[in-house]
């Protein structure tokens, strides 16, 4: 009758153990991390020469970065807008990096900024030199050097949901090309 009883109570705590365990398994953000990759919904260059500052490149296959000139007075900014709707409302955005490959590079090797853009309203086959939107503090760096290039995005540069806009800058001499959206081969596309 003994032997029953503790075998009961042992059942009885065995379950209660098992609820809560599956409780919270079932908790929100219990368990592995689920991966999104987000491609750009747009991509383009800017460039600041005159002759095309109000040229729109939206629809090539690159976006460039770079200081040149004589007098390194010409500039290229690429801008990138992601849509981060696709993520569940039900996951916590925890690490973001951004990728795009590089295929080529000057000699003289840039460092390539990532920098907040606010303004998530322009076009791919609208924005040029002369109507950019405005751009943020540098929020990370790294050398423009061929293959892929990667920025650690901090979350709360991110909304919760909806459009993210970047522009890529750099500050030091020297040019570096990459694949934009619209490029033959998928896997080097920039994505989030």
């Amino acid at each position: 009758m003994q032997s029953l009883d503790k075998s009961k109570k042992l059942r009885n705590i065995f379950i209660l153990i098992l609820v809560v365990m599956l409780t919270i398994g079932l908790s929100s953000g219990f368990g592995s991390a689920a991966t999104y990759q987000i491609f750009p919904t747009a991509d383009a260059s800017v460039y600041s020469s005159a002759s095309v500052a109000n040229v729109n490149f939206g629809t090539d296959y690159v976006i460039l970065v770079y200081i040149a000139g004589s007098t390194n007075n010409l500039y290229a900014y690429s801008y990138l807008k992601f849509d981060l709707s696709s993520i569940p409302s039900t996951e916590n955005i925890t690490d973001v990096i951004l990728y795009v490959y590089c295929w080529t590079t000057t000699p003289t090797i840039p460092t390539i900024q990532l920098r907040p853009v606010a303004d998530t309203t322009w076009l791919e086959t609208g924005i040029t030199w002369n109507n950019k939107p405005s751009y943020g503090d540098l929020i990370v760096s790294t050398l423009g050097t061929v293959g892929w290039k990667q920025w650690g995005i901090p979350v709360a540069q991110l909304p919760d949901t909806g459009l993210v806009s970047f522009m890529l800058m750099t500050q030091t001499a020297g040019t570096s090309q990459f694949y934009s959206k619209e490029y033959a081969t998928a896997t080097l596309r920039p994505y989030l």
